[in-house]
């Protein structure tokens, strides 16, 4: 997402480059899949895989939203800018929802796009019809905040942070006691309520920040410390098999105070006056949205097509298969513009 003022960050193109790459790898499951997608848990110990995927791959979508959300609050946009990224996210989820619903099933599954009821609509809508683009109706939840939050003094800013930080930290324990996972659902807007006060906070505090060299690295020191005692919190109480039913994991994806700091402190450090990126990290960067929207398409086609049994391991054959994903995708992307509007794939 571009501000009205268009700016360019290098340390923005790293983070493009790879955290779609990150995407690719959780939807092709390419690290195997975790016991806290069982609702039978038994004896469950936590262990170091689980919390490096859990933490890095999944805070690729937190950091992609506190990217885009850092951008937008910026450069404070009126309501008449507001308007326009709302009307251009809601075209990316309707097209590539709608797109990738045909691709599935045709007329049949069109279908099953009507809802029966209000609540049925209320999670299509939210969900992107369940499909991997629930990020753009995330991205209109963060524009409307952030409209909202840049217009509040910096005391009310902090106290929107604070307090959303709170019911972050505790959704969990109480949808768990109140058995209304529903809340914790992936595709829920509230996951990600605590990063439009974040970015309007760091957006305010960004010339302290990037004017002194050991303020910068306190601020992602202090958020790193942070965000890693919420994540032995999280891991030490959260996994919790009355949360299947709610979310098909026994563990909350992304409402986790752990997520929000540790994308803030990414953030924080991709804004620093770095280098110009190499030309291949700028072509991922340029990329990184066609990946995203693509890859979903190629996914089954590359799983059936280039089965594991081709391979000397089942390690080694999900690892090619994404990487086929990846490069299909990036020629993909490559060819889209003759075939559809740029800021499609772009």
């Amino acid at each position: 997402m571009q501000s009205q003022q268009r700016v360019h960050l290098n340390g923005f193109d790293w983070l493009r480059a790879f955290m779609p790459w990150l995407v690719v790898m959780w939807h092709m499951n390419t690290f195997g899949v975790s016991r806290v997608y069982s609702p039978n848990l038994g004896s469950y110990r936590i262990n170091a895989p689980d919390v490096i995927i859990f933490q890095s791959i999944v805070l690729t979508v937190p950091v992609f939203i506190m990217m885009s959300s850092y951008l937008m609050a910026r450069f404070p946009a009126d309501w008449n800018k507001t308007r326009k990224r709302v009307i251009r996210l809601a075209s990316l989820a309707l097209f590539w929802t709608f797109m990738l619903t045909v691709w599935k099933g045709g007329f049949e599954q069109i279908k099953r796009l009507v809802p029966h009821s209000a609540a049925e609509l209320v999670t299509k809508v939210l969900s992107a019809n369940g499909e991997f683009y629930y990020f753009f109706m995330a991205l209109i939840f963060c524009a409307l905040m952030i409209y909202l939050a840049s217009r509040l003094p910096t005391s009310w800013n902090l106290a929107g942070l604070i307090l959303s930080l709170l019911l972050m930290f505790f959704m969990p324990p109480i949808t768990i006691a109140a058995r209304a996972t529903v809340w914790l659902a992936y595709w829920n807007p509230i996951n990600f309520l605590p990063y439009p006060f974040l970015a309007v906070s760091l957006a305010r505090l960004q010339d302290r920040l990037l004017n002194n060299r050991k303020t910068w690295l306190a601020a992602i020191l202090i958020l790193s410390l942070i965000g890693g005692a919420a994540l032995w919190y999280e891991w030490t109480h959260y996994v919790n098999p009355l949360l299947f039913p709610g979310s098909e994991i026994s563990f909350p994806l992304l409402m986790r105070v752990s997520l929000a700091l540790h994308a803030a402190a990414i953030v924080i450090l991709a804004v620093w006056s770095w280098n110009t990126a190499p030309a291949a990290i700028r072509f991922m960067s340029k990329h990184s949205l066609g990946l995203f929207v693509l890859h979903a398409f190629l996914r089954p086609i590359v799983v059936q097509n280039a089965p594991l049994i081709w391979f000397p391991s089942e390690e080694i054959g999900r690892l090619a298969q994404t990487f086929i994903v990846i490069a299909l995708c990036y020629l993909l992307s490559m060819a889209a513009p003759l075939f559809l509007k740029d800021d499609l794939v772009r």
